[in-house]
């Protein structure tokens, strides 16, 4: 495996036409990813990123309308698998994950 590649674009890329269940948040962009790969990611994994422990999806420096905009086109993702680890107050994260 190449340096710099996760494992997932390993696996996609040594099958052509497989569709995977989910695309793992890592440090790459996750819409250029998306992009070298259209149609083949089922699902993702939405996690706030570069905001703290007690960000949720849209507080950080992810573009979630982009991600979200590639997906529902020619993504053709079914599932958004959403994340969220922590939190002092549960109900006031999914309340702001909502606003976003």
């Amino acid at each position: 495996m190449a340096a710099g590649t996760s494992f997932w674009q390993y696996k996609i890329r040594r099958d052509h036409a497989a569709r995977y269940e989910q695309l793992p948040r890592g440090r790459a962009d996750p819409v250029a990813v998306l992009k070298k790969y259209p149609g083949r990611a089922r699902s993702i994994h939405i996690k706030s990123h570069g905001a703290g422990p007690e960000a949720v999806v849209g507080e950080g420096d992810i573009d979630w309308p982009a991600v979200f905009a590639f997906c529902e086109g020619k993504g053709r993702t079914e599932w958004y698998v959403v994340e969220h680890e922590t939190s002092k107050n549960p109900l006031d994260a999914v309340k702001r994950s909502m606003r976003r």
